[in-house]
């Protein structure tokens, strides 16, 4: 029997990762991803108790220029 190596990317990340993906400090991406959590945008959230999971696709498009930043500041 062969073993197979398939690496599972998570469709949903924590605040540490999210912090780390978009090149953020912790207390920056926590204020995002709670008012977020709240508007369901530029980030969509899930909560499970204290616990916040941010959609990779959501950060991805973030970090790529797809969601414009004059909407997330409110320019």
């Amino acid at each position: 029997m062969g073993t197979e190596n398939h690496e599972t990317e998570c469709l949903f990340v924590d605040v540490k990762t999210c912090a780390k993906m978009l090149g953020l400090g912790l207390r920056t991406t926590y204020r995002l991803v709670e008012r977020s959590y709240r508007e369901q945008f530029p980030l969509r959230i899930l909560r499970f108790g204290v616990a916040y999971r941010i959609s990779r696709e959501s950060i991805e498009n973030l970090a790529a220029g797809i969601t414009p930043v004059n909407q997330i500041i409110g320019g």
